[in-house]
């Protein structure tokens, strides 16, 4: 199952950077731990991943000119953990839109 987060219209809500998305999910009770060091992609956005130790989920994240613009949360539809909700809990508080789809 994927889960796609974006951020919102509003444009009182901070842009959110790596620094700040860390801050935001440890404040939100989640360890993370960087997969990757990050790729260019062709489109010139940067993307990397998180996860979450003792967990399955994995955020794949789009970063343009250092602000995150996307992201797409990746987890197994037969796994019961509550780390997609603190998730999308923590980006929705930063004032991110989420939209599930299930896969498969």
């Amino acid at each position: 199952m994927e889960v796609y987060v974006a951020p919102g219209t509003d444009p009182s809500s901070a842009p959110l950077t790596r620094a700040s998305l860390l801050c935001l999910l440890q404040e939100h009770g989640l360890n993370v731990t960087p997969a990757d060091q990050g790729q260019r992609h062709s489109s010139g956005r940067f993307l990397w991943t998180l996860e979450f130790p003792g967990s399955d989920v994995r955020i794949l994240f789009e970063e343009d000119q250092g602000i995150l613009v996307f992201a797409t949360i990746e987890l197994s539809m037969f796994n019961a953990t509550d780390v997609p909700d603190r998730i999308c809990a923590a980006l929705e508080s930063a004032g991110w839109h989420t939209d599930n789809e299930n896969v498969g």
